[in-house]
């Protein structure tokens, strides 16, 4: 639920009005299983987004070895060319390109 208000109708009658909005929530796993969630606001463009897609994203963790997640943010889908999540932290373009890099 995004917000909630009360707006007067054609009688002039109070009624409640609820905007809603969809999350995706992607369940994402690394080679040895589970690693985390990525949520975001679901927009008409995501629904491309298949199973078993790669997702590059950011890991923050407080441990060399990644034992605990502290969070998971921006993900891009390098098949789709399209990015996922909250509220963008990384400077985006220079993202892809050093994934890109990683890639050849």
């Amino acid at each position: 639920m995004e917000s909630r208000r009360e707006q007067a109708n054609r009688d002039g009658r109070l009624e409640l009005v609820e905007d809603k909005r969809t999350w995706l929530c992607l369940e994402l796993e690394d080679e040895e299983g589970y690693l985390g969630q990525l949520r975001f606001p679901f927009e008409k463009r995501h629904q491309t987004i298949r199973r078993g897609m790669v997702v590059r994203t950011l890991v923050l963790s407080e441990r060399r070895d990644f034992s605990r997640i502290g969070a998971i943010t921006d993900g891009w889908l390098p098949q789709l060319k399209e990015w996922v999540g909250e509220y963008p932290y990384l400077l985006r373009p220079a993202f892809e390109e050093l994934c890109l890099r990683r890639l050849r």
